[in-house]
C-alpha cells in the first residue's frame, strides 16, 4: 500500500518470518551485544544499538558516524545473517528498488 509519495507499506510484511529473524538477532548477539550510545553532547540515546555487515553506525561524543568495527570492542561487526539480507531485498523490491543488495544491518532495541 503506497503512503504519500515515497512511502509503502506492506502489513504483515515480516509475520511470517518473525522466528528466522528473532534466531538471527540472538546469532548476531552473540558477537556484537547491545551497545548504549550518547550523542555528541554526552546525553544517553534511549535507544541500545548493535549492528551487522560491512560498517556499523555509532554515535558518541565523536558524533555520528560509520565504523568498520564497534567501537566499544574494537571488533569487527559480525556478518549480515542471510535472512536479514534477504529480507531488506524482498522489500527493496517491493518498493521499487530491484537491484539494491544491503551490505549491513543497524538493529535498534527500544525500552517500553
Amino acid at each position: 500500500m503506497k503512503i504519500g509519495n515515497d512511502s509503502i507499506l506492506e502489513k504483515g510484511f515480516l509475520l511470517p518470518y518473525e522466528q528466522d529473524i528473532f534466531r538471527a538477532i540472538q546469532t548476531v548477539l552473540k558477537a556484537a551485544y547491545w551497545n548504549d550510545i550518547h550523542t555528541k553532547s554526552g546525553h544517553k540515546m534511549s535507544i541500545k544499538i548493535t549492528n551487522c555487515g560491512d560498517l556499523g553506525w555509532f554515535s558518541d561524543h565523536n558524533g555520528y558516524y560509520y565504523s568498520e568495527v564497534n567501537p566499544v570492542t574494537n571488533q569487527v561487526w559480525p556478518p549480515m545473517p542471510d535472512i536479514l539480507k534477504e529480507l531488506a531485498m524482498k522489500a527493496a523490491d517491493l518498493a521499487g528498488y530491484k537491484d539494491f543488495i544491503p551490505d549491513c544491518c543497524l538493529l535498534n532495541r527500544y525500552s517500553v
